[in-house]
């Protein structure tokens, strides 16, 4: 079973960034000397790139022959756009921030334009990329010199070029934002093209005023689920910012690869974006001596979606960085010879701060100097369709860039596979069971995903959520939009519902609605429908304020848990008549310089425990106070805090491998395939010494034995088994899981990974017993596990030796989830330890007391009680706490005989509850 914390991962890799950030826009920026330096190099050979000319705030230079260029008597910027051009290569545009008589150092990548295709400018064409759906048409007798306007005829040099975002974000170029109504807004793409038109005397062509044309881009984006329509919008290498400029609509080729398709009146660079909702995130830089990191430019970019953004860290080195909602953020920030490790943010509805120690620059983390080896952070995964319709496996990787890309078929090359994303085309019956892997390589070192099993279906699949639309807030005459993305067998049809009742119209994947006051409070939720069924969305809800209002508070600011000497970051978000302000306040009184939609505490005590922080926020409207949100100081170094979690949740190993044979039974008792857990490896199973039912047939109920012998048998998230386990069982009601395992365990090894994401494995021996009850009242599904190990079970980790061996006591699991059209939502989360204890490295450890988190209608953390004591030969050592942050930890006295670990962690706010689990359902 997976550790109860989420405490995310800080991952031992990064890379070397193009600086193309985003800040604020400039405000008077005072005058000064200042300079920006750097490397230009190609985006695919990572070699230097000589005469690219680099010009920022009214000068201008050349590139040396090593692509190093200097840009010298600078006015200071808080945003400094600096372009960068080369021949052959898309212009890119990096950001930076440059306080007078300071001096920026940057590294810019440059795309390098695809082949060429002449034509004469009378006659037009239509640019294609070959290999891709990337498509531009050029009309007869359109073109005009981009910088005269006048007519342009005879031979024409053109290209056409794929971005793929997906791939790797930097190869957008400048930031991933906007502007709308004046406010920088980030965007999320799903695609982009380059488009390069010239003369013969190499002059840049443009599309003659009121011209149409129509682009393909080729679809490429990290969610799984791409929107039927989006925005198009296209880049100003002025500004550096994105403009949206019409709309492009998802089409599916002949051959089954899926691309947007638009009308465009100019070239550029062309992007199909959705604006995203985005919260903010706080952290710190450090140099290699601990010192602060000032002027270091930090970016993300997205995990589960194909976006990117960016920060500047001030004088004390830190940084506020606006990152998606609900979804996964890779963080780390880079100089041209010094970079950080990634950390992996999963944020939700809230920001806050990055807990823990700052990001580190370091001079070299890996084989190569100045480059860090690639690291899988999303796995591809498990995938089901239909035969004949297509199948996507996707990765996601980070490291130094250039990446490449090698994807396996059952250990076998595939072909021309050199990106992340691999679409599996025109499926059959022969396709079922395949397992794909791909390797990523730099230049630093190469490294395999894990394995992901293609199921391929006789029949029709029916349609599921997986991205409910979200709540919006907008001002009456504005914009507001949801987006949903499901799966299943296509042709997938959509209808948007507002308050229950459908929508003239409105029948694709996204919905766009200009807000009225009559629209504030409407639920909005969308039907998807196929030839087998249909299900349902959410409902999100629309806040519409006028714009002559008092401000709206949509994002409240949520509880934190911090450390002593640590920092708690809280954060707010509203709308309303601008301008906005803001007053923090603690504990009713207002905070002096605490004036902005965040504000941080640094170098927490432990007399900030309990303290309650809200915000004023007010226009000429009037003002509104937010809710309160509650610090709760943890006590102990993280490493302690991490240590003493460790010593907690050890018993789930345990629950492991006593249910590890359950695997291969589903929920209504039915036998699974082998190779449904086992993606790699295998495993043996016996019921009462003999054969099991067939696939898809029920074990009988009552009291029986079902063995399993797993060897190195593989799964989903680096997840293994290896041994023996034998469950006793007594089911009596299979529906509601009601019944006792009594398990006896040999030589079983669990590997997973750990909370910093590295690979452990611990080997079980023993028995334990296990008793299971729960009821389904309407919606209401309520589960009771007691894990009751027997005496002398034995844990060791595998890599250090170190065995746990438990004495006495239980824990049970109390949990309580409300069923949905889209899966089960956490309502409660318990665990209750009785005087659970167990030997390691001759120190006795008992736990007793509770835990318990509640969680509000949209699934979120809203509170937490209770608290476990843990003592250590029968001192007390530790208390943890639930809070409505997380899990707060008092270490007491420090875990005996611990040794800080090496690894970094990195979180937002604290440890918070698991989510309820989508594999290994036990019981």
């Amino acid at each position: 079973m997976k550790s109860i914390t989420t405490w995310l991962v800080a991952l031992a890799s990064a890379f070397v960034l193009v600086a193309c950030g985003d800040g604020e826009d400039d405000k008077n920026p005072p005058a000064g000397g200042a300079s920006v330096s750097g490397l230009v190099v190609d985006m695919d050979t990572d070699a230097p790139i000589a005469n690219a000319r680099i010009s920022a705030g009214g000068r201008s230079t050349q590139s040396q022959a090593d692509g190093r260029f200097a840009l010298t008597g600078l006015a200071a910027s808080e945003r400094l756009p600096v372009q960068v051009e080369a021949t052959g290569h898309g212009n890119n545009v990096a950001i930076v921030k440059l306080p007078a008589n300071s001096a920026a150092t940057i590294r810019v990548r440059l795309l390098k334009l695809a082949p060429t295709l002449v034509f004469n400018a009378e006659v037009g064409a239509t640019l294609i990329l070959p290999g891709s759906t990337a498509q531009a048409q050029v009309p007869a007798n359109s073109l005009v010199d981009a910088l005269t306007g006048a007519p342009v005829s005879g031979p024409v040099t053109a290209s056409v070029t794929n971005v793929d975002p997906a791939r790797d974000p930097e190869r957008m170029p400048g930031g991933y934002t906007t502007l709308q109504n004046g406010n920088v807004r980030a965007i999320e793409s799903f695609g982009a093209i380059k488009v390069d038109l010239r003369d013969a005397n190499g002059r840049r062509l443009q599309l003659a005023p009121n011209t149409d044309a129509r682009i393909r881009i080729p679809l490429s984006t990290r969610s799984p689920n791409p929107p039927a329509e989006v925005p198009l919008f296209h880049f100003d290498e002025a500004t550096g910012r994105w403009t949206k400029e019409g709309v492009a609509m998802l089409r599916t080729a002949p051959n089954g690869e899926r691309y947007y398709q638009g009308e465009v009146t100019h070239y550029s660079y062309w992007n199909a974006d959705i604006e995203s909702e985005t919260v903010e995130v706080e952290g710190c830089v450090q140099n290699p001596d601990g010192s602060p990191a000032s002027g270091v430019i930090v970016s993300g970019s997205g995990g589960d979606y194909s976006g990117r953004t960016s920060a500047i860290t001030n004088n004390e080195g830190r940084f506020t960085m606006s990152v998606r909602k609900n979804a996964i953020t890779n963080i780390w920030a880079a100089t041209d010879t010094r970079v950080t490790a990634i950390t992996e943010l999963t944020v939700g509805e809230n920001g806050g701060g990055i807990a823990g120690e700052c990001l580190r620059l370091e001079a070299s983390t890996s084989p190569v100097p100045g480059r860090l080896s690639p690291r899988i952070m999303q796995n591809p995964r498990n995938t089901t369709v239909e035969a004949g319709q297509p199948a996507l496996m996707q990765a996601v990787a980070e490291g130094t860039q250039p990446i490449t890309y090698s994807w396996s078929r059952n250990g076998q090359p595939i072909a021309n596979s050199n990106t992340p994303a691999l679409w599996v085309f025109n499926t059959s019956p022969a396709d079922d069971g395949a397992l794909f892997t791909v390797t990523a390589t730099n230049a630093a070192g190469t490294i395999t995903s894990a394995a992901a099993r293609l199921n391929v279906s006789g029949s029709a699949i029916a349609p599921s959520i997986s991205t409910q639309p979200l709540s919006a807030t907008a001002v009456a005459g504005e914009a507001a939009s949801f987006a949903v993305a499901a799966q299943g067998s296509g042709p997938l049809a959509y209808q948007w519902l507002r308050n229950g009742a459908p929508i003239a119209g409105a029948t694709q994947a996204a919905y766009q609605v200009i807000a009225t006051q009559g629209d504030n409070a409407a639920l909005f939720s969308v039907m998807v429908s196929n030839s087998v069924g249909s299900v349902t969305s959410q409902a999100a809800t629309l806040t519409v304020v006028s714009p002559q209002s008092a401000p709206v508070i949509t994002t409240h600011p949520a509880s934190v848990v911090a450390t002593v000497g640590g920092s708690a970051s809280f954060a707010v978000a509203a709308t309303g008549s601008g301008p906005i302000s803001y007053q923090w306040q603690r504990n009713g009184n207002n905070i002096p310089a605490a004036i902005e939609a965040s504000y941080t505490l640094n170098g927490v005590s432990a007399a900030d425990n309990g303290a309650q922080f809200r915000v004023v926020v007010s226009n000429n409207q009037g003002s509104v106070v937010s809710g309160s949100a509650m610090l709760t100081v943890s006590t102990g170094t993280e490493d302690q805090q991490a240590q003493v979690l460790r010593l907690m949740s050890l018993w789930g190993d345990g629950l492991t491998a006593a249910g590890a044979p359950l695997q291969f039974v589903e929920d209504d008792f039915r036998v699974k395939a082998i190779n449904e857990i086992c993606l790699g490896g295998n495993a043996t199973l016996t019921l009462d010494g003999g054969a099991v039912p067939a696939v898809g047939q029920s074990l009988p109920l009552g009291q029986h034995t079902l063995a399993a012998q797993f060897a190195a048998c593989t799964g989903d998230f680096g997840i293994g088994y290896d041994g023996s386990s034998s469950v006793a069982y007594d089911f009596t009601d299979p529906a509601h899981r009601v019944g006792t395992v009594q398990s006896t365990i040999t030589n079983f090894v669990n590997s997973d990974v750990d909370d910093n994401g590295d690979p452990v494995s611990t080997r079980v021996n023993g028995a334990a017993r296990v008793e299971a009850d729960g009821s389904l009242n309407g919606d209401i599904d309520t589960q009771r596990l007691r894990f009751i190990p027997t005496a002398g079970l034995l844990l060791t980790d595998v890599a250090s030796g170190n065995a746990s061996t438990f004495n006495s006591g239980n824990v049970l699991l109390h949990t309580v989830n409300v069923n949905t059209a889209t899966g089960p939502r956490p309502q409660l989360s318990r665990q209750e330890y009785a005087q659970l204890s167990f030997t390691r490295g001759g120190v006795t450890y008992v736990s007793d007391g509770f835990v318990q988190f509640d969680f509000d209608e949209q699934g979120r953390l809203s509170s937490g009680s209770g608290v476990v004591e843990i003592t250590a030969n029968g001192q007390l050592m530790a208390r943890v706490r639930a809070t409505a942050g997380g899990f707060a930890v008092e270490v007491v006295t420090p875990p005996p005989g611990f040794t800080a670990s090496a690894i970094k962690r990195a979180r937002i706010g604290a440890a918070r509850p698991a989510a309820p689990a989508k594999t290994r359902h036990f019981f």
